[in-house]
């Protein structure tokens, strides 16, 4: 379920194209690009502000390997594509029915280097993500039982006028609608305008609503960020 209440696509891009005008040539154009423009200024907040948003895009996944790797692009419920967040990769964690404790995140030449035979490791489970793969690794005498992973979720893909936006109402969407503001005027050649005001006062609105403190001069660096 998308978590704004507030906004559709269809709501989110009246609200960003409200103050432009333009002819109905470029309008007919943005009809077939609208939705990878909202997608874009979406993916581009969230992943400067995941941080703090971690809470809002954890999602959880049962699985039960039957082999040393699971695809990701057929793992999810009816074999739907699992999207992981690659930006927040290393809050990805993984639990394990044979194991008390998470299993071990490596990178791709650790995991290379994971020896199962070593003692240390006879009770360890390793995995790492590789393409649309995670790969596992176990000693021979360990199952891996069912696992829980417990992943960073890309927010949910725009492709229709009613579709939900996946974005927490409140300043995270108001900043996502500025985005995509200036990214409809960067796209069709329209005349810049400065958002950097409205911007700085939305990204402090965000800090205080997740209880993050933080300075004028971070203030400074994400909306120049966000440019």
């Amino acid at each position: 379920m998308a978590l704004s209440r507030n906004y559709t696509a269809g709501t989110l891009w009246i609200e960003a194209v409200r103050d432009v005008e333009v002819d109905k040539q470029v309008q007919q154009t943005w009809n077939f690009e609208k939705f990878k423009l909202m997608d874009r200024s979406i993916i581009t907040v969230i992943s400067q502000f995941i941080g703090m948003m971690l809470n809002d895009f954890m999602d959880t996944l049962i699985i039960t390997p039957t082999s040393d790797a699971v695809n990701l692009a057929t793992a999810g419920a009816g074999g739907t594509p699992v999207r992981i967040f690659r930006t927040a990769v290393t809050h990805l964690a993984i639990e394990s029915t044979s194991l008390t404790r998470p299993c071990s995140p490596k990178s791709v030449p650790d995991f290379l280097a994971f020896d199962t035979t070593d003692l240390q490791n006879r009770t360890s489970i390793a995995f790492t993500i590789e393409g649309e793969s995670i790969k596992f690794k176990k000693p021979a005498a360990l199952a891996y039982g069912t696992l829980t992973l417990h992943y960073p979720r890309l927010p949910a893909a725009l492709t229709a006028v009613g579709d939900g936006v996946d974005v927490p109402d409140g300043p995270a969407t108001e900043i996502v609608i500025l985005k995509l503001k200036s990214l409809i005027r960067e796209r069709y050649g329209l005349p810049k305008r400065d958002y950097s005001n409205e911007m700085a006062m939305l990204v402090r609105a965000l800090y205080d609503n997740y209880a993050v403190t933080t300075s004028n001069e971070e203030i400074k660096a994400q909306v120049e960020a966000l440019r």
